[in-house]
């Protein structure tokens, strides 16, 4: 995905929010808080079966 202005044009964003990195680096925190919803699921459903007890702070 390309953002800003065209190529060169002197007013084009180098960076900053929009550049191709930061898409990317959204991208991958994205990605991470995602799997980590999923890994929050699954230990929730491993709790409610009772498969292992749950965990209390001693």
């Amino acid at each position: 995905m390309k953002a800003g202005a065209p190529p060169g044009n002197r007013n084009a964003l180098k960076k900053g929010t929009y550049t191709r990195e930061m898409f990317a680096f959204r991208a991958e925190v994205r990605a991470c808080v995602r799997e980590s919803h999923e890994a929050v699921a699954q230990a929730r459903g491993v709790l409610r079966r009772g498969r292992i007890p749950a965990w209390s702070p001693s």
